[in-house]
């Protein structure tokens, strides 16, 4: 009886461990479950964030992007009023010079028609 004995508080003892080390897996392996959990929570946050980001800085780029092109056609309407302004005012310069001109030329015919000089 004493072998029986010896050899069911053997076949308790490597139960005993048995369990022992089976639970000591589990903790491990439920640890790591959590880590990796954890894990992709962070990787599927930083990319939301990211994603988050550039679709931010994109809407930034296109706002400023058509604010541009709104200044650069304000910029064009402008100019383009300045050089019909300027073309109107050069012509009217133009035009004032050579009325001048013919100004001059009939008083010097009127002149010379009376005999004297300018």
């Amino acid at each position: 009886m004493d072998e029986r004995h010896t050899n069911k508080r053997g076949n308790d003892a490597a139960h005993e461990y048995a369990q022992t080390t089976l639970g000591s897996y589990r903790t491990v392996w439920d640890h790591f479950a959590e880590a990796q959990q954890r894990q992709e929570r962070l990787a599927q946050d930083f990319f939301e964030d990211t994603m988050s980001h550039l679709r931010t800085q994109a809407e930034r780029n296109l706002s400023t992007s058509e604010e541009l092109v709104e200044q650069a056609q304000k910029g064009h309407e402008a100019n383009q009023i300045l050089l019909k302004e300027l073309a109107k005012e050069s012509a009217n310069a133009y035009e004032e010079f050579l009325d001048s001109l013919f100004l001059y030329y009939r008083e010097s015919v009127r002149a010379t028609e009376m005999g004297t000089t300018i």
